[in-house]
């Protein structure tokens, strides 16, 4: 028997998993995106933050989907321009928590009382069990790449063990 014979008859295996893992990947999105779609948008007002820029100040509510959200001093009422404000996820109006940006005229609200009123994407029944999908196949998931390491290596070694061998 050819030694090649052997590692050619690899090909269709090793193809298998790599399409695997490609359509695991899509899958993953796919729950991703379906998940965020099925959530339904509810308004949210006066969640009260002690603003900071040193750190994110997470909000009550994640999955923000609005795209202004209203900042208002809470001490004297005093509407805040939405430019002194970052989200989470840079340029956009997503996430979960919110810090001031550092500048010269966001400074006064550092460490102060602010109420945020914004829309969120709340969960419904369809959300959740997409979610939870999602969870237990990203499990798989972390095992699925334990299972190609293992593979590649018995790959691996049954090809340095052929080469040793005697015909």
């Amino acid at each position: 028997m050819d030694h090649n014979e052997g590692i050619n008859k690899l090909y269709g295996g090793i193809l298998t998993l790599v399409l695997a893992a490609i359509l695991l990947g899509i899958g993953m999105t796919v729950l991703g995106q379906l998940g965020n779609a099925s959530r339904i948008d509810v308004a949210f007002v006066n969640d009260k933050i002690n603003a900071t820029n040193s750190s994110c100040v997470t909000l009550t509510n994640n999955h923000i989907t609005t795209s202004t959200a209203a900042f208002i001093n809470s001490s004297d009422g005093q509407v805040i321009s939405n430019g002194c404000f970052l989200f989470d996820v840079p340029g956009t109006r997503t996430g979960s928590c919110v810090n001031i940006v550092p500048s010269t005229a966001c400074n006064f609200y550092n460490y102060k009382n602010v109420n945020v009123s914004y829309t969120y994407g709340a969960t419904t029944t369809a959300s959740t069990a997409v979610d939870t999908s999602g969870t237990a196949v990203g499990g798989f998931a972390t095992w699925f790449t334990i299972i190609v390491v293992i593979i590649a290596a018995s790959i691996i070694i049954s090809i340095v063990i052929r080469s040793f061998s005697k015909e």
